[in-house]
């Protein structure tokens, strides 16, 4: 009988251990993912010139036109990060399409913004590629959700779910 504890026990340590530490790599993927999202969002919200590119968007100004081309290709290369790290799960598409989505679109779909934009940097561009596909992976979600009336009474209590949890851990 004391042979069969013995047994047991020399299982269950590595097994309790392995569960452990599998636990402890979900937590610490979740962090990571939570602080690539802080990172990205502070990097949107901070930036000057994302700003006033954002106001030009959403009211249609066409004073867009008169924005520097560096600071364009800035903002749309912005968009390109952020679509690699939906790509690899690094952020959800749920967070990204709340977050970023918006102002993709408008982005993409304002003649005004491509307007002074040469060469490489124009809307056509090879190098505006994964951009573009960015856009309509964002614009297939919302269809998505538009097919299932979920648009509009889009719950995103998941993130109240684990953000909080997840900031308070980060050492600031």
């Amino acid at each position: 009988m004391l042979l069969c504890v013995r047994d047991i026990v020399i299982i269950a340590v590595p097994l309790i251990a392995a569960l452990v530490g599998i636990c402890e790599y979900i937590r610490q993927g979740t962090q990571k993912r939570a602080e690539y999202f802080i990172t990205m969002r502070d990097k949107f919200k901070k930036n000057e010139n994302f700003q006033k590119i954002c106001k030009l968007l959403v009211n249609k100004d066409k004073g867009i036109m008169n924005v520097c081309s560096a600071n364009k290709i800035d903002f749309v290369s912005f968009f390109e990060e952020i679509a690699l790290m939906m790509n690899t799960s690094l952020i959800s598409e749920r967070i990204v399409h709340y977050m970023f989505g918006f102002y993709a679109i408008e982005c993409l779909d304002n003649e005004d913004f491509w307007e002074n934009m040469k060469g490489n940097a124009r809307k056509e561009s090879p190098y505006w590629r994964l951009f573009r596909e960015f856009v309509e992976a964002i614009r297939k979600y919302k269809l998505e959700l538009e097919g299932e009336g979920q648009l509009n009474n889009v719950d995103y209590s998941f993130i109240m779910g684990w953000f909080p949890k997840i900031v308070s851990r980060i050492p600031f």
